[in-house]
């Protein structure tokens, strides 16, 4: 598994990107943010603490939900990314730069949101202790992880493409952090139940990954969002790169029926909450 300073070196490095692309991610993945907000149902006046707030979303719609009274806390392991959500949300939120594994938080919320955030975590256990113990008792959490890559032709295909390109890259161990750590159904619910929550639902999530992507620009992009492509495409010769390139436009081809990406995607909705008492 990655350490967390290894984790928060590596985020603090992509915040920029990430800032800079935030309309558009936010754009893509707007579909799980409305899915969220429908399974945490939050009430005017409560608290919320978003875990690994990223780009700043669901933070942002969770506030409309909370004001006037409500507020909604931001939190990530790096300050760039924590400072990034906070831009995206007018700086009008308050962020704190904290591991999930290390919260500065007890019994203070009524509700945690974490999107795409658990499957990076380096002490999974211990991190699922530290968001129950920051939620009051009976305190609810929503948590989205994607799910099966052959089922995420958004990442599934350049994916292969790089793996094909070059064959003797690292491949993540199933529980090291990676995107599809929790993808099978049920994981992530089991470990939640293993640490002591109660109610736990998970259930599967179909959307469209849809925004304005052109194909020839989805290779630039997501070279841009992810550094451990963009390290692997790197280490190519130029020619290597230019089939990569081509090779990546070519199986995407069918996610741009007008011009713009529209790939189909599923993530798993989880939730749970803490016990009433403990």
């Amino acid at each position: 598994m990655g350490r967390p300073e290894e984790q928060r070196e590596r985020w603090n490095e992509a915040a920029e990107r990430w800032r800079r692309n935030g309309a558009i991610v936010r754009e893509l993945t707007a579909p799980v943010s409305r899915a969220m907000l429908d399974r945490a149902s939050p009430l005017a006046g409560e608290r919320w603490l978003d875990v690994a707030s990223g780009v700043g979303d669901p933070a942002a719609l969770l506030r409309e939900k909370l004001v006037p009274e409500g507020t909604v806390v931001l939190s990530d392991l790096a300050h760039g990314m924590a400072r990034t959500a906070s831009e995206a949300l007018g700086g009008t939120a308050p962020a704190v730069t904290a591991a999930a594994e290390a919260l500065p938080f007890r019994s203070v919320f009524d509700g945690v949101t974490c999107r795409f955030g658990a499957m990076f975590f380096t002490d999974p256990p211990r991190a699922m202790d530290e968001i129950r113990s920051s939620l009051k008792p009976s305190g609810r959490a929503v948590f989205v992880v994607w799910g099966e890559r052959e089922r995420n032709p958004f990442f599934g295909e350049i994916l292969a493409a790089v793996r094909e390109a070059a064959p003797d890259a690292p491949v993540p161990a199933p529980d090291d952090p990676h995107p599809f750590r929790y993808a099978p159904a049920g994981k992530l619910a089991e470990l939640l139940r293993s640490r002591g929550w109660t109610d736990v639902e998970d259930e599967p999530l179909r959307f469209d990954v849809a925004g304005p992507i052109s194909q020839g620009e989805f290779w630039d992009f997501m070279r841009s969002m992810n550094a451990e492509i963009d390290k692997l495409a790197g280490e190519l010769p130029e020619d290597g790169r230019a089939a990569l390139r081509s090779d990546v436009e070519r199986r995407v081809a069918p996610y741009f029926p007008e011009g713009t990406c529209r790939f189909p995607a599923e993530a798993r909705l989880v939730s749970a909450r803490r016990p009433a008492s403990g």
